[in-house]
């Protein structure tokens, strides 16, 4: 029998065969969810849309595709099941486990999940969405250098029931950047894995503390590319059709996921500011970068 490892992230208990170096230890043997391999054969590709990574045996029970292969199934919130006959380097499967596995998980528990990133900035959730290339991790990596704490990177999991505030739920202090922005920010690629072999994308530990206690949800940033860094704030339909596109699995949502969906947003953009990052695409302007988004993020009110 594989021995079991205990793990806490996402506000969640996981008891795993397979050894995450990620995640914080816990000394608990009670669990919320399990990670382990499943039987062979159990892993077929159903039909679904053109170019989908996604495919659904129902809708509590979630196949991820990668390389023509299913990787894993995610099921009823409860269980990760990792295919048998599909050879990933460890580095990339447990990327993938994290981000992709997790995030499905979270969404069939219930919760809001975004693609996105965050900071802790003197106790409270900067998040930063955007589509993918846009430099949400880069420029939380950036606030990062500057001294503020990584809440998470790429599955943004949002708290939208709590009575008093929107809370952000921290996952575990790793990233994922590309190596030229590594190399500016970091100045070299020590203490970083390459995720996998001809992947120039690579994963490191955060630099300052990391709690793993819920923190308040303050402002959301959207990013876009622009010729200068600047912050513009959004009016509510704006904000509302930018939180949705940014949903974790918003192409495969069937008529109640997008209800529920739709209603959680709406919660939160009624509560939370959410603000137009536009970011000039050059390296050499991250501290202007990082500098705009404390003055506004420090001078603004706290809800």
């Amino acid at each position: 029998m594989s021995k079991i490892n205990f793990y806490y992230a996402y506000g969640l208990f996981i008891a795993s065969t397979i050894i995450f170096p990620e995640l914080s230890s816990s000394n608990s043997s009670d669990y919320d969810i399990s990670i382990k391999f499943g039987r062979k054969g159990i892993f077929p590709i159903k039909p679904n849309k053109k170019g989908s990574n996604i495919t659904k045996y129902n809708i509590n029970d979630i196949g991820f595709i990668f390389n023509g292969k299913t990787v894993f199934r995610v099921r009823y919130g409860k269980e990760i099941l990792i295919n048998p006959d599909v050879e990933l380097h460890e580095v990339l499967l447990r990327s993938l486990i994290l981000g992709q596995g997790m995030g499905i998980l979270l969404h069939q528990k219930g919760y809001l999940v975004i693609h996105g990133s965050a900071v802790n900035i003197n106790g409270f959730g900067a998040a930063f969405i955007g589509n993918c290339g846009q430099g949400k991790s880069t420029t939380a990596v950036a606030l990062n250098t500057c001294g503020y704490p990584i809440i998470t990177d790429d599955v943004l999991l949002v708290d939208v029931e709590n009575k008093n505030n929107i809370m952000l739920i921290p996952s575990f202090p790793r990233v994922k950047l590309w190596a030229d922005v590594i190399e500016k920010i970091r100045n070299n690629l020590d203490f970083f894995t390459q995720i996998d072999k001809g992947y120039p994308k690579y994963s490191t530990i955060t630099n300052g503390g990391f709690d793993t206690n819920p923190i308040p949800l303050k402002t959301i940033y959207v990013i876009e590319n622009g010729e200068k860094n600047g912050i513009n704030q959004l009016n509510l339909q704006e904000a509302l059709i930018d939180l949705i596109k940014q949903s974790f699995l918003i192409r495969t949502f069937d008529k109640v996921d997008k209800s529920k969906n739709f209603n959680q947003c709406t919660e939160l953009v009624r509560k939370i500011p959410m603000k137009n990052l536009t970011i000039f695409r050059s390296l050499d302007k991250l501290k202007d970068l990082t500098k705009i988004i404390e003055e506004d993020f420090l001078i603004s009110d706290i809800y």
